[in-house]
């Protein structure tokens, strides 16, 4: 009996049709499930270097041991590839119910290779695997495809992933669509789809998800829905346009213009007045994925241009960003990503790249095909997003990756504010130091998320200092994290004297605390847990409840420390691929614009200066036991985490050589 998985992964080659299936065992006591699976599967069967549309490019899908349980927010998938954008591991992680089906169909994993020589999608049944001609569906928008497979194949409870004609047409920043609403984005997994000519991945499975011992796995899930309970408020985005003063914690205008418009006053309330009219969904207007109470994604349904679930950065990215206060704008927009499968932030950031350089007379009309880009032109945007899904035209240079966009525009453009090669997002990230050290050392690119926590960004000594929406001041991230504080803290006052001060705005902590998080989000993101469910966006569930539900699932006892071990290992692996795919210590930074730079309606402290990121960065790589000077893993650990493989392979590219030893991981 496999406790808590499918037990079975899947792999798919289609260039050769071959389909062959394998125990999950091999990877479950290292790599846990999703996130984790990913990073070790990739680096094992990706050869270094090659490019990330070919056919030998490997794209994975990957559900974790809680994914499918009663666990709240169990219902996540983790997909990664080598990424167009970035050129490293492309990470994303969508919600809905496709993982959970996946768990049920008896798989952890899907491994596809090859290229298939015409359209197709993967039919999974259960133990019935067939790979289907899908030249019908090939220029069909993501919301059609997934009603169309569910007929094809006689089941409305088919659960179907799919790419719409952007990804077919091979742009950098394409996404995979659910049928929530939720996509994988950001780092074009959905372009990899299309380059493998693979339309959609439709599954059904009936077999359930095996737990060790029912009854104490229930009370679990039980008492972290208690705990959640009080913190739900937290996770409602549905006003976030709105970004009511002092908003130095939101959303951006334009290319970090400012933090101030004048036409927030007609965003008074944000989308909500605009969702209380267009809500249809159970009388209600809001609905969430598989198996979660948060429910933070928003249902509307405008008669002209269909439904759309909303949720997080599509709200500020299709407004502040593009600077359009039109709130019909805005859900054209977002409709129109979401059906074309293209991620609505970066197509957004690209497009407000655009405008500015339209705005200052850099571009003509004659460089974009006759489009006036004024910013919130709700015809210009509907035909250079159209532009975009068909990699055509001007819409071909915004489809790009930023550096391949600046070129194709001229010598001496400065490319899109950009991380790693991701486009940045629409919210603020230079206000807390907590935020910019994320967004500078995430694994994916632009993208804070992975290695920051919000309920970090305030610890301190100084006034509105504070642990936030932790379910209890003894659990076990708000002793770790106050803990880095307080050495910081007295660290500090050694040299300054006992008057010294920490605040959200200092650098002293950030680093670790970086870790820390990075560490946290590893591992919801391996168990298949949604991380709004968790600490990291202040709704409570914590590593001890994620611990204790593995172990009354799988029948063995995990703690807190053994997740944190596996996590190091998770993020150390990202690193290492990342670092022989040519990353190195001057990847991790923040855009050169947003450096010692004073955005408009901020406050005087929400500015990074270049030696308190360096700072930073010495703290976070030493924390994970990396090389200070380079940010490379040491063989030292490398072999602490059982990745010998690892460090040999990284030795004979000469990485290894000559690099400082910080010594014992800490946790």
């Amino acid at each position: 009996m496999t406790y808590l998985y499918g037990g079975t992964i899947l792999r798919v080659d289609l260039s050769t049709g071959s389909i062959e299936k394998q125990s999950t065992a091999a990877y479950a006591d290292k790599w846990l499930g999703g996130r984790g699976f990913n990073t070790r599967i990739l680096y094992k069967e990706l050869e270094p270097g090659i490019d990330a549309l070919s056919p030998e490019n490997v794209l994975i899908f990957s559900v974790g041991p809680l994914t499918g349980s009663m666990f709240p927010g169990s219902g996540r998938v983790e997909v990664a590839a080598k990424s167009p954008v970035t050129g490293i591991q492309g990470m994303s992680n969508m919600g809905g119910y496709w993982g959970p089906e996946l768990k049920y169909a008896g798989y952890d994993s899907i491994i596809v290779k090859g290229k298939a020589p015409k359209p197709v999608y993967i039919a999974i049944n259960n133990d019935s695997i067939d790979v289907k001609e899908a030249s019908h569906l090939w220029g069909v928008d993501t919301y059609k495809t997934q009603d169309a497979l569910q007929e094809e194949l006689g089941d409305p409870e088919v659960e179907v992933v799919c790419i719409g004609p952007g990804s077919e047409n091979l742009v950098a920043y394409g996404s995979i669509q659910t049928r929530m609403g939720n996509a994988a984005g950001r780092t074009g997994m959905g372009t990899v789809m299309g380059s493998k000519n693979l339309k959609a991945i439709a599954v059904r499975g009936t077999k359930g998800v095996s737990v060790a011992d029912p009854d104490r796995f229930f009370e679990i899930c039980m008492k972290a829905l208690e705990v959640q309970k009080p913190l739900i408020d937290n996770a409602r985005t549905v006003d976030m346009a709105e970004n009511t003063p002092p908003a130095t914690w939101a959303v951006v205008l334009g290319n970090y213009e400012s933090n101030v418009w004048d036409k927030q006053k007609d965003l008074k309330g944000g989308h909500k007045p605009f969702w209380e009219t267009h809500k249809t969904r159970q009388g209600e207007g809001r609905t969430g994925c598989f198996n979660c109470q948060v429910r933070c994604m928003d249902y509307f349904e405008e008669n002209d241009l269909g439904p759309l679930v909303a949720s997080c950065n599509i709200y500020g990215s299709a407004t502040w960003v593009i600077k359009n206060a039109d709130m019909k704008t805005w859900y054209a927009v977002a409709a129109k990503c979401h059906r074309q499968g293209i991620d609505v932030l970066s197509a957004t950031r690209m497009i407000a790249w655009a405008s500015e350089l339209y705005e200052k007379g850099i571009i003509s009309l004659e460089d974009t095909g006759g489009i006036p880009l004024e910013w919130g032109n709700r015809e210009a945007l509907d035909r250079v997003l159209d532009l975009i899904a068909g990699n055509e035209g001007f819409g071909a240079v915004l489809a790009c990756t930023p550096e391949e966009a600046a070129q194709k525009l001229g010598e001496g453009i400065e490319p899109v504010l950009n991380i790693k090669g991701t486009p940045v997002g629409e919210t603020n990230i230079m206000n807390f130091r907590a935020r910019a050290m994320g967004a500078a050392v995430n694994p994916r690119g632009s993208d804070e998320y992975r290695a920051r926590a919000g309920s970090f960004d305030n610890l301190g000594t100084g006034s509105g200092s504070k642990l936030t929406a932790m379910a209890s001041s003894e659990s076990w991230e708000a002793k770790t994290a106050m803990g880095i504080v307080e050495k910081a803290v007295a660290q500090k006052r050694a040299k300054e004297g006992d008057t010294a001060q920490i605040t959200q705005f200092d650098c002293e902590s950030r680093g670790e605390l970086a870790a820390l998080a990075n560490r946290m989000i590893s591992i919801t993101d391996s168990v298949g847990q949604c991380k709004w469910n968790t600490v990291f966006l202040n709704v409570g569930i914590g590593i001890e409840l994620q611990a204790e539900a593995l172990s009354a699932g799988m029948g063995r006892e995990i703690t807190a420390d053994d997740l944190i071990d596996t996590a190091s290992r998770i993020a150390t692996q990202e690193r290492a691929f990342a670092v022989r795919e040519g990353l190195t210590r001057a990847h991790d930074t923040l855009p050169k614009k947003l450096i010692n730079y004073q955005m408009p309606g901020t406050w005087p402290e929400d500015k990074v200066d270049l030696e308190g990121l360096e700072q930073m960065k010495n703290e976070y790589y030493a924390a994970m036991a990396w090389d200070v000077k380079s940010g490379v893993p040491t063989r030292e650990t490398l072999d602490s985490l059982g990745l010998s493989d690892v460090a040999s392979d990284l030795e004979k590219m000469g990485t290894l050589s000559n690099l400082e030893r910080p010594g014992k991981i800490e946790k």
